[in-house]
């Protein structure tokens, strides 16, 4: 878990990194997490702690919801548009048999938690993938049931890294 003093405070900016694995990711990874502060209160410290920790705690839950949307995404967005995905990006686009696949060809990279809302589970991922290393992929986490999917900067807090 997370602690207060693992959070670097800047005057509009909370950020922290964690070790974790994630995904197809055998061994632990640097994820880098930020907040756009709005009101400099200390409540926003608190709530950017929560929200961490409650990433950190639902991992299993988030990584399923992250791997039956982006497999959904992947046969519906990037497989009805393989050969420009691969005439772009000069790649090969395969089909997938198993939803558990998808998890090779994304990274995590972000997490944007939004110190707007009380909700710990409202939060931004933001995902370098295979098929799109421009744009990469966005999931905006509402709850383990409930999320949007996208590029990767829709649904970040700042609309820059």
């Amino acid at each position: 878990m997370l602690e207060i003093n693992q959070i670097r405070v800047d005057d509009d900016v909370l950020s922290s990194v964690i070790n974790e694995t994630f995904l197809s990711d055998s061994k632990k990874i640097d994820i880098f997490i930020e907040a756009e502060r709005f009101d400099n209160i200390d409540a926003e410290v608190s709530r950017f702690l929560d929200a961490v920790n409650y990433f950190i705690s639902h991992k299993e839950g988030i990584e399923k919801l992250v791997i039956d949307k982006a497999f959904e995404y992947y046969c519906d967005n990037v497989l009805t548009k393989k050969l420009l995905y691969e005439q772009v990006f000069e790649i090969t686009i395969d089909p997938l048999s198993l939803a558990e696949e998808v998890g090779r060809l994304i990274r995590l990279v972000k997490i944007y938690i939004d110190l707007e809302t009380d909700c710990p589970s409202n939060m931004g991922l933001s995902f370098d993938c295979y098929w799109d290393p421009e744009h990469g992929l966005g999931i905006k986490l509402r709850n383990l049931n409930e999320c949007e999917i996208g590029g990767r900067y829709c649904f970040s807090i700042k609309s820059h890294e």
